[in-house]
């Protein structure tokens, strides 16, 4: 270790030591030298027994902008933390440790709690206004300046930080046990793909994977991942894509909506009019809704049958102004020129917009991508409206792809573009709040999963 970390840990413990004569009275001095002894007796942290089977390595993002580069990192516990790698130290409870005094650019280290259970909290960043307490290991590294956080944790305790921040922990029993299971499976199958393996993670803590931290754990959902311990979903022995989403319009979609062309027999299009599973039978390609004067017609209708009917996202409209839409063909498509129209070309057996059509003055571009869609129509500075008349939150993207378009006209010339929609998410896969009626009306956990996921398996991943 070079001369000057060695001067820097020197002045950092003096200032511990500092903070501890001046703040604390002699009993709680004495604590303090006992939980040091202990925890230097401690050199790692044991785990919960229930994560023995499977730890998941979650990248965590800037609270802005959702970067994977963070350029502060303070952080702090209520017990003492265990500092290795790059350097060994102790830091006592309490005490607020800023890495970037300690870290030189090429390092690494990795931080741990003495005590099972207690968390370190991040005091340089917010999680929906809060600062996040991680479990399990702080893995810090500093790459030229910005500094890169993992959190290596357990996959059942995980799982507790991800159930409230996905689904509210008010739900029914049943329903959260089904989220559990999900994200449960969700996060096996991401640790198999391996799709973040240049940062040397398996998920970040945003929608892009599953959202993590956001809410520490409740009673209701730490008990729905205790019930349904190592329990996941599976088709022809593989974990699934576990796909689920907020609210639908009455239907859910196929991985289609992403222009997939491999086939995915568990992820398939399912009507939710109905509790009779006669009327929530799985779509193929020749059923379901296929033409637009039959989508519009249902986003148009409130189906008394449909279980999400009472939900404010089960239909939303927003109105864009053409200048809006010009400009924005304008910043991203400036080779087809002027907009002339737009025209949706074609949906998903489900009935969301999988493929819309910009002509412009000097040519045409295309979107084939549900989320590419939503993308362009970005109601950042529009007003949604929802079907109980409340204006939605602002939304970085529209809130599906299930929508159909009406021109609005002004003294005989085109205003704007309106799209009356239904739903919320990208359609595909479990509807937590189809779930949530679902389990209302008696259903179970494996019950709601077999409706929405098809021809599956749910087997006990530690038995494997």
């Amino acid at each position: 270790m070079k001369t000057t970390k060695y001067f820097k840990l020197l002045i950092f413990a003096l200032i511990c030591m500092g903070i501890v004569l001046m703040y604390e009275n002699a009993k709680e001095e004495e604590d303090f030298l006992q939980n040091l002894e202990l925890e230097n007796q401690a050199s790692v942290q044991s785990e919960d027994s229930t994560d023995a089977y499977q730890a998941i390595r979650v990248l965590i993002t800037d609270s802005d902008d959702e970067a994977y580069e963070l350029y502060s990192m303070k952080i702090q516990s209520k017990v003492p933390m265990v500092v290795t790698g790059a350097m060994n130290v102790t830091i006592p409870a309490n005490v607020e440790l800023d890495v970037s005094e300690i870290l030189a650019s090429g390092e690494q280290i990795r931080i741990q709690t003495t005590q099972n259970g207690v968390g370190i909290t991040i005091k340089s960043l917010k999680k929906d206004g809060k600062n996040p307490t991680y479990e399990g290991i702080l893995e810090i590294s500093n790459q030229n300046g910005a500094y890169r956080l993992i959190n290596e944790v357990g996959l059942e305790t995980y799982l507790k930080y991800v159930v409230p921040s996905e689904m509210p922990s008010g739900y029914p029993e049943e329903a959260l046990k089904a989220q559990a299971v999900c994200a449960r499976t969700y996060a096996i199958r991401q640790i198999a793909d391996q799709k973040l393996k240049k940062y040397n993670a398996d998920v970040d803590d945003t929608v892009n994977y599953q959202v993590y931290a956001h809410i520490s754990p409740q009673k209701s959902t730490t008990q729905a991942v205790k019930d349904t311990e190592g329990q996941i979903i599976t088709y022809e022995g593989e974990a699934i894509e576990a796909y689920f989403f907020s609210t639908s319009c009455g239907f859910t979609s196929g991985i289609e909506v992403w222009n997939q062309e491999k086939v995915v027999p568990y992820l398939s299009a399912v009507s939710l009019s109905s509790l009779d599973r006669i009327d929530t039978e799985v779509f193929s390609q020749t059923k379901g809704i296929l033409s637009e004067t039959a989508f519009v017609s249902h986003i148009k209708s409130s189906n008394t049958n449909d279980l999400e009917k009472s939900e404010a996202w089960y239909r939303w409209q927003v109105t864009f102004s053409w200048e809006n839409l010009k400009n924005r063909v304008y910043d991203r498509y400036p080779e087809i020129g002027q907009l002339q129209s737009v025209k949706i070309l074609k949906r998903s057996t489900g009935g969301a917009v999988i493929s819309l059509e910009l002509r412009g003055k000097n040519g045409t571009a295309y979107l084939d991508n549900e989320y590419d869609i939503r993308e362009f129509f970005s109601p950042k500075k529009q007003t949604v409206i929802l079907q109980d008349g409340s204006e939605a939150p602002r939304q970085k993207i529209l809130p599906s792809a299930y929508f159909y378009l009406t021109t609005r006209y002004e003294n005989s010339k085109v205003s704007g573009l309106q799209l009356n929609g239904g739903g919320y998410g990208h359609g595909v896969g479990m509807s937590q709040n189809g779930a949530k009626y679902m389990a209302e009306n008696g259903m179970t956990w494996r019950e709601i999963i077999q409706r929405f996921y098809q021809n599956i398996t749910i087997v006990d991943v530690r038995q494997g």
